[in-house]
C-alpha cells in the first residue's frame, strides 16, 4: 500500500510523521493540532540516548487532567517517531 508523506510544521520546522506515529494518531484520535501544540508548548524531555520527548498535559475548566500527549522526536532526522496518549487505561 502506498502512503503519502505526512508533514507537521512546528517552530517553523517541518517534521516528517513516520507511519507508526500517524497510525497511533489515527487510532487514538490525536489531531495534528494537538501534536503541534505539544511540540511548541510542551515540556522537552531530552534523552541522553535515543529520541527526545515532548510532553503536554491538557486540563478541563475544573483543572482535571483530560489528556497527556507525548511526542517522540528524532531530532537529527526531524521525524516524529511515535505519539502517545498517556491517559488511556493501561493494559493489565
Amino acid at each position: 500500500m502506498f502512503r503519502m508523506t505526512h508533514i507537521i510544521r512546528a517552530h517553523n520546522i517541518d517534521y516528517i510523521v513516520r507511519v507508526h506515529a500517524l497510525d497511533n494518531m489515527r487510532e487514538r484520535f490525536i489531531s495534528d493540532e494537538l501534536v503541534i501544540k505539544t511540540l511548541e508548548e510542551g515540556e522537552l524531555i531530552e534523552q541522553a540516548h535515543g529520541n527526545d520527548l515532548c510532553e503536554l498535559h491538557y486540563f478541563d475548566d475544573y483543572f482535571q487532567e483530560i489528556v497527556v500527549i507525548r511526542v517522540a522526536v528524532n531530532e537529527p532526522q526531524k521525524a516524529i517517531i511515535t505519539v502517545i496518549d498517556d491517559t488511556r487505561p493501561k493494559k493489565e
